[in-house]
């Protein structure tokens, strides 16, 4: 980030310096995995620093309240954070994602 501020009036300038990230990795999870198995390395298959993922506090965002995969942003890694059961998740869907 930088600041300018002249003086006289009061007047602060900042660049922020804001750099955003596109990419998508896919990963396919056995259901009725235990609570805490790894799923994969994402800031490895991302490419990101994991330094990145703590200090812009990195998180998973899901839809429904259930949180089925936990991010582990010290090591870059997702966990397996609550079982999944398909037929719970997806019903007679085919297939299930």
């Amino acid at each position: 980030m930088t600041c300018l501020a002249r003086s006289g009036v009061l007047v602060v300038l900042c660049f922020l310096k804001i750099r955003s990230v596109t990419s998508q990795a896919r990963y396919s999870i056995p259901e009725e995995q235990v609570e805490g198995s790894f799923v994969g390395n994402i800031a490895r298959d991302l490419g990101l620093d994991v330094g990145r993922l703590v200090s812009g506090k990195a998180r998973i965002i899901t839809k429904g309240g259930r949180e089925y995969v936990g991010l582990q942003r010290d090591k870059g890694t997702l966990v397996i954070k609550e079982r999944i059961d398909r037929e719970e998740l997806c019903g007679k869907t085919t297939p299930c994602s």
